[in-house]
């Protein structure tokens, strides 16, 4: 979940996983703790289009890591985070976004 991530990482993520608005804005709020259901509110969208947002920010932040790894070491920490936080497996095989 972005609210377990440090501030660090945080930072890293927001300078270099070159979010849209839309997608900054969502992380911003994920990065605070807020609930998926206010976010959307108050972004007035549906709740669809939030998780839609969330999964492009969650590729952008897990494509940035991989990119990372082959130049800079990346913490266990932060891999296992993304790794075991963002996604969940669901009925059928199917990936969904946990934030």
């Amino acid at each position: 979940k972005v609210y377990d991530f440090t501030v660090p990482e945080l930072n890293r993520f927001r300078a270099l996983a070159n979010f849209t608005p839309d997608e900054r804005t969502l992380f911003e709020y994920r990065a605070a703790g807020v609930p998926m259901e206010i976010c959307a509110e108050n972004m007035n969208v549906s709740l669809a289009t939030a998780k839609r947002i969330s999964r492009r920010v969650n590729s952008k932040i897990i494509a940035y890591v991989e990119k990372s790894k082959r130049k800079e070491p990346v913490s266990m920490a932060l891999f296992f985070a993304l790794a075991n936080s963002f996604f969940k497996i669901v009925d059928c095989c199917c990936y969904k976004a946990v934030y």
